[in-house]
């Protein structure tokens, strides 16, 4: 019969045949089949390397360097390398700077080195967020120190301006509206500068007191894009802790640290913040470009005001490629600080300030760099800077004014600086690999 025709089924079916079994039989094979279609359908990771670099040669001249030195040759050289590697979203870097300058007949021998990694995330071109961390190192071996004249009239040598600052950086930026860019950065910072041998802080702890401190800053930017304007401003806001230097009293700068008499005053803190507004603008399809920026920063002292000023900052700047391969940027930045009644005040050992009756300090730093390029990735490079510092401040006379010391300090100077070089660039080696 046509039953009889029929597989009989074997005892092994008969027993998966039952409803639990039969879940227990295809579960595996379910999942198995999930597994393959999702890595069928999922996209390899996307990875691209890639790494820039930049190395400089230069030599030239400086005419004085602040109290310290005239009639400078000097001479430097200097290498930056960032590497980097995407992996989809997320972005890892990691910038690395070297420099170093010597100069003659004075020695003011200087090497810096930086190292950073940052870690950033992307969703898309509206958010991304960072993490950076890294740290700085400075070394300024045997630099002539004014505060230390000897009785030949040299100035003793000294290694206290060098110092390490390991910082650290987190920032959320974005597009929230179409043109409209916003970044909001916090910052952390610490400097930690090298001891003098004759300081001595017992006995004197503000005689060569080291600048150690502890920087904390937040900064909020916003600027919109269109075409070729850029148009902004910024706020930034700081809290910055000494950790070796005293509060001084209102007008007579005193800190009474030291043996014996009152209590010393506490420690140096500065709170600041500079709102900022700045605009840019690309012309004749990018030979010409303009820059134009404001701010304002205000510094309290958070004791009795000796250190709080005020006052505008302007910057400007003008960017030209007349020929092809040729660049030339000119810039000026003025600073103005005007400071508080606390600032200062005449009496005792104080004599008058030259003209007013609270401290003024000007600042005009105009600078021109040209670069020409030779070939693809090296340029010939040039660059001329003049610093005029302006006060209001009485010059430190030996024996005269402080004194008790035998400074000669003379608070205003004029410095210049220019330079030739070559600067070679490998902008950007990158490489895609799908994983």
């Amino acid at each position: 019969m046509l039953t009889n025709d029929l597989p009989h089924p074997s005892p092994q079916a008969k027993v998966l045949s039952t409803p639990d079994q039969r879940l227990a039989f295809r579960t595996p094979r379910t999942l198995l089949l999930v597994v393959v279609l999702a890595c069928a359908r999922a996209a390899p990771a996307e990875t691209t390397t890639d790494w820039d670099l930049a190395a400089a040669l230069e030599a030239g001249g400086m005419l004085g360097y602040r109290s310290v030195a005239r009639d400078m040759a000097t001479a430097g050289a200097s290498l930056d390398v960032e590497p980097s590697v995407a992996i989809d979203d997320w972005r890892l870097r990691v910038p690395a700077e070297l420099s170093m300058r010597e100069t003659w007949p004075t020695s003011l021998a200087e090497l810096r080195s930086e190292l950073r990694l940052a870690v950033e995330w992307r969703r898309d071109s509206r958010l991304r967020i960072g993490l950076e961390g890294g740290a700085r190192l400075v070394l300024r071996p045997g630099w002539p120190d004014p505060y230390q004249p000897q009785a030949d009239g040299t100035l003793a040598r000294s290694d206290r301006h060098s110092y390490v600052r390991p910082v650290a950086e987190a920032t959320i930026a974005g597009i929230p509206v179409r043109h409209h860019h916003a970044r909001l950065v916090y910052g952390y910072a610490y400097s930690d500068y090298r001891e003098d041998g004759d300081y001595d802080p017992l006995q004197y702890p503000d005689h060569l007191a080291p600048a150690d401190n502890e920087r904390h800053s937040v900064r909020a930017v916003w600027h919109w894009l269109d075409g070729g304007w850029r148009v902004g401003g910024e706020v930034d806001a700081s809290w910055t802790a000494y950790r070796s230097a005293y509060a001084r009293d209102a007008g007579t700068g005193a800190t009474h640290a030291g043996p014996g008499g009152a209590s010393p005053n506490p420690l140096l803190e500065l709170w600041s913040v500079e709102p900022a507004v700045d605009a840019r603008v690309e012309l004749l399809d990018g030979v010409l470009t303009l820059r134009l920026g404001y701010g304002h920063p205000f510094v309290i002292d958070a004791f009795q005001g000796y250190g709080s000023y005020q006052g505008p900052h302007v910057s400007a700047g003008i960017e030209v490629r007349p020929l092809p391969g040729l660049e030339i940027v000119a810039e000026a930045d003025l600073e103005w600080r005007f400071y508080g009644e606390g600032g200062y005040a005449a009496g005792g050992d104080h004599p008058p300030l030259d003209d007013g009756s609270s401290r003024t300090d000007h600042r005009y730093r105009p600078r021109i760099e040209l670069r020409y390029a030779l070939t693809e990735g090296l340029s010939l490079t040039g660059a001329g800077e003049y610093l005029a510092r302006r006060t209001n401040y009485p010059d430190y006379v030996p024996g005269v004014f402080p004194a008790s010391r035998s400074y000669a300090i003379d608070w205003d100077y004029d410095d210049w600086l220019v330079l030739a070089g070559l600067e070679y660039r490998v902008p950007g080696h990158a490489s895609d690999a799908d994983e």
